[in-house]
């Protein structure tokens, strides 16, 4: 016999299931938490009665017992993969497993679905009103052959699937327990109510609870209708006080919330008797404003995500590696970055026995700042003699220690093999890669080796025999595929403490996991409009109309059940705040069930309303723009997993900085008796003093720990400067003639093979990526560099040099450059401020000296005037007749990309008001202090140099 009764909103559901307990019943929830909160609720007053708790599916599972073993999860995504043909994957895109992945899951859920509301696979291609289109029919086809294909598949190895037996036939016989209570379950599907039904006619009690009003649910149909707020007795709620946060942005509404929080946190925490209380957001902890929320207070901890811990990010961090590798499988390559990221992620450098993560950082800055990409994994990098003295640095033998995992890894061939490395001695040790906490207060190491040995099963059951039929891939990238495929079967995982320390205030939760759960507050954050109600889900095979057509659940299915079970969460609380916000221009407005139920609590509202007086009220936040400001960067920005490795103390220069905040006082000591410069120092200190007296007098660089694989601008002048010097090196000297410049520069065979050379040596190996831009740096821009030399012999050397003898002289980069003394900088001056440098080339003749500069990007002309005066003493003679009758001199940039000269000519003319511009600058410096540029880009200059920059020169100094 099937009966409903029915349970006010202002009673618990729970207490009303537990009333029906009898010795020999069953209950049935919607959810895992609704069924253990009741069995909580109900051990204090057990008398040893024969119960059985389940929810709606364990109940079905355990009513209709499949043949065979059934598959389930990551072995049936692995059984579909396995019997895709190539047009299959054509059609659906699936270039690789992972693609399938969300792929494979749609495509089980859509025929779990249809087995749910007993659809025949027929009705999709004989039904009429589906209106298909042709791409929809030609895919129906294709999938339902797939499907086929897939049972087949698995019946031959011994298994089967929801998707098939899931239906009356394969229902057991009941014959106890004889009382079957189901507890306010709002939607049944159609299996599920020919379950109810069957068991009905079998004799069996059934006891339908419905939270609502009297007559809200058809027991025939077993169907919930709509609830009508209109028609709630005010009697039947407990609702007494709603308040309507709405805020300007997401920002603004994490702010307010947890203000109010604040000011009742330790009234809270002095209650004797707890009460119970919920915030429901179901992005919470996947968002940057769960950062602002405290986890224990607010019950993050209870349930914690596998890929929130230590333990995941380092696993992570080694398939990354293991994906990186594998890229550049050959090589052995590591890049740079990589090491970087894993050096500042927590417990990496411990997991091999090392602690001072600033002095592993400080020796990868050593490698970067000579541009090296990458990493060998025989550590050969480090025989550049980068590092001074002969003891190898504390990051070589943590990377020997790291490499030697790596090595380990790529020989992965199978689950098997994945296995062993966390059983060896010398593989990964859990107690290692979790952290403390985590490692002794969480059950982490069980949940760990419960999903391993789930996994392992994969092959034990003989679902995949060969992996490489599975992912195509050979070597090293076989074993990062495994590796990566478990992490996806890990990421799922959750973990709970072992001991529950603190207490929570407020239980987070969701609006399906908090069904039939009553609280005495509510908080319901982000009740925006596409979360709750949530927005539509993307159309996989049928639209929304197709599918209530065939039978199946469709969003207004959905939006009616998400509706039920907020306003029942809302009307069975005492209090409840609702936080929500606009955003007109991201199209951002608050949940239609906020406004629908606040158009029945308004007392001046003429519609039907609740009969019954709720105190509603509409709070404005009032925030500390300060506080909004600092949480606007932690809303918005994205994970931050190596937040050691970010430039986050930077200036902000869209504020107006106040008067001397950005100049650093002058003092004599500064210049230890001795002001030098080179090209580049001397252009960036007339330019923006604050910039060179950090970054150039002090060596405070800023180096680029992430960097990008590419041809950077840095590296190709580097290769270029290195490429001319040899080739020059080779017709070096006194000249008589332009025999021997012919015969080099002529040979275009001779310079490529040079140049190959160049490239191909271990040195510039680790310093070029090894992508397509090493392929267009050897297929492109090698030929252009090698036209290039010889345009420079043929459009500028031969014609200015063919007349008489000469001698080349180019940049020797083993000689020591000399220092020269600039003059006549105007009075008051107490120290010599001195020259030194290299030019690229000079050629002397007995009728020019030329002196010439090769660029591969910008060409500043003062940099010429500069090796003029370095050269050249002529500065001091003041009458300018007299300087006509020392040598002419002639300066030049070669634009190497270009393949032609740029401002060429002696710039004699304009050696005073350079000189003047410098003796301004000092002049300026030594009176105000080192101030800023004026222009955007010294602005941007200065604004690259951090903080932790300038700790980083302490530290040197200190040491």
């Amino acid at each position: 016999m099937l009966k409903c009764i029915y349970v006010p909103f202002n009673q618990d559901v729970h207490a009303e299931a537990i009333k029906q307990i009898v010795d020999d019943c069953c209950l049935i929830f919607p959810t895992h938490p609704s069924k253990s909160r009741a069995i909580r609720s109900f051990l204090p007053q057990w008398k040893l009665e024969r119960i059985r708790w389940f929810t709606i599916q364990e109940f079905v599972n355990w009513l209709i017992v499949p043949p065979v073993p059934a598959l389930t999860d990551e072995k049936r995504l692995l059984c579909l993969w396995q019997v895709l043909e190539k047009e299959d994957k054509d059609t659906f895109h699936l270039e690789s497993y992972d693609d399938l992945v969300s792929w494979g899951t749609d495509f089980f859920a859509f025929f779990g679905e249809m087995k749910d509301e007993q659809v025949p696979l027929t009705a999709l291609l004989d039904n009429p009103n589906l209106n298909t289109r042709e791409w929809q029919e030609e895919h129906i086809k294709r999938i339902l052959a797939i499907l086929a294909r897939y049972e087949g598949f698995i019946s031959e190895k011994g298994f089967t699937d929801a998707i098939f037996y899931l239906d009356m036939a394969n229902l057991i016989p009941l014959i106890e327990p004889r009382k079957l209570v189901f507890v306010n379950q709002y939607y049944y599907s159609k299996l599920e109510k020919e379950l109810i039904r069957k068991l009905d006619e079998a004799g069996f009690e059934i006891v339908i609870l419905h939270q609502g009003t009297p007559d809200s649910f058809d027991v025939d149909k077993l169907k919930a209708k709509p609830l009508d707020l209109s028609q709630i007795p005010g009697e039947q709620i407990a609702l007494q006080e709603l308040n309507v946060v709405h805020n300007r942005s997401l920002a603004e509404m994490s702010v307010s919330c947890l203000s109010a929080y604040g000011s009742q946190k330790e009234a809270l925490l002095a209650e004797e008797k707890p009460r119970k209380r919920v915030l429901i957001d179901s992005g919470m902890q996947k968002s940057g404003y769960s950062r602002l929320f405290d986890p224990v207070r607010f019950g993050f901890t209870a349930n914690i995500s596998l890929t929130k811990t230590q333990l995941f990010s380092l696993l992570k961090l080694y398939e990354s590696h293991l994906a990186a590798l594998a890229q550049y499988e050959q090589k052995g390559y590591l890049p740079l970055s990589e090491v970087a990221k894993a050096l500042a992620t927590p417990g990496f450098i411990q997991v091999y026995n090392q602690q001072n993560r600033q002095k592993l950082l400080d020796q990868l800055r050593v490698l970067a700042k000579d541009s090296v990409l990458y990493i060998d994994l025989e550590l050969k990098v480090f025989e550049l003699g980068l590092f001074k003295g002969d003891e190898k640095p504390s990051l070589y033998h943590l990377l020997s220690d790291h490499f030697a995992i790596l090595k380990q890894l790529q020989n992965i061939k199978n689950i098997k093999d994945l296995v062993s490395i966390f059983e060896s001695e010398s593989g990964l040790k859990l107690a290692k890669l979790c952290n403390r906490e985590e490692y002794e207060s969480t059950d982490i190491v069980l949940v760990f080796y419960d999903l391993l040995s789930n996994f392992q099963s994969v092959e034990e059951l003989g679902i995949v025999s060969d992996w490489e039929d599975v992912f195509s891939n050979k070597d090293t990238a076989l074993a990062h595929k495994i590796f990566k495929l478990w992490l996806d079967y890990l990421a799922p995982g959750r973990i709970g403490p072992k001991l529950k320390r603190e207490r929570t205030l407020y239980q987070l939760s969701n609006l399906l996991d908090s069904r039939n759960i009553s609280y005495d507050e509510v908080i319901v954050f982000n009740c925006m409009e596409g979360i709750l109600p949530q927005n539509p889900e993307p159309v996989w095979l049928l639209n929304q109309a197709q599918k209530e057509s065939l039978g199946l659940k469709n969003y207004d299915v959905i939006r009616d059940w998400e509706r039920y079970y907020f306003l029942r969460l809302i009307l069975g609380s005492v209090k409840t705040t609702l936080y929500c916000y606009s955003e007109q221009e991201n199209d951002l407005e608050p949940s239609s069930y906020l406004n629908e139920l606040v158009q029945h609590l308004e007392p001046e509202r003429t519609e039907p309303k609740l009969q019954k007086q709720v105190t509603l009220e509409y709070i404005q936040p009032s925030i500390d723009p300060a506080l909004l400001s600092k949480a606007q960067s932690m809303v918005y920005q994205g994970d931050s997993v190596h937040p050691l490795l970010e430039q986050s103390d930077q200036f902000d220069f869209s504020r107006t900085p106040d008067a001397g905040f950005f100049v650093l006082p002058y003092d004599e000591q500064d210049f230890d008796g001795q002001l030098r410069f080179n090209s580049y120092s001397l252009s960036s200190f007339t330019s923006n003093p604050f910039a060179w007296y950090i970054t150039k007098h002090r060596k405070i660089e800023p180096v680029e720990l992430l960097q990008e694989e590419t041809l950077s601008p840095l590296l190709f002048g580097n290769i270029t400067h290195e490429y001319m010097g040899k080739i020059l090196g080779r017709v070096s000297g006194k000249n008589s003639d332009l025999s021997r410049l012919e015969t080099v520069f002529a040979d275009a065979a001779g310079l490529k093979q040079e140049l190959d050379k160049l490239l191909k040596s271990d040195t510039w190996n680790f310093k070029m990526p090894q992508n397509y831009n090493r392929e267009f740096l050897f297929e492109v821009v090698a030929d252009c560099l090698v036209d290039s030399v010889q345009q420079f012999y043929y459009r500028w050397l031969e014609p200015n040099l063919k007349n008489s003898g000469f001698e080349l002289l180019p940049e020797d980069s083993e000689q020591r450059p000399e220092i020269v003394e600039l003059t006549r900088l105007g009075d008051g001056f107490k120290f010599p401020v001195v020259l030194s440098g290299r030019a690229d080339l000079r050629i002397l003749s007995p009728a020019m000296d030329y002196i010439i500069d090769f660029k591969t990007g910008s060409a500043y002309e003062d940099q010429l005037i500069f090796y003029e005066h370095y050269y050249y003493d002529f500065y001091k003679t003041e009458d300018a007749e007299e300087r006509k009758q020392h040598k002419k001199i002639h300066s030049l940039f070669w634009m190497v990309l270009e393949g032609k000269p740029e401002r060429e000519s002696a710039k004699i003319g304009k050696w005073d008001k350079w000189r003047e511009n410098i003796a301004a600058t000092l002049a300026e410096c030594i009176q105000n202090g080192y101030h800023t540029g004026k222009s955007q880009t010294d602005k941007k200059s200065s604004q690259a140099i951090t903080r932790a920059e300038l700790q980083k020169a302490i530290r040197r100094e200190e040491s």
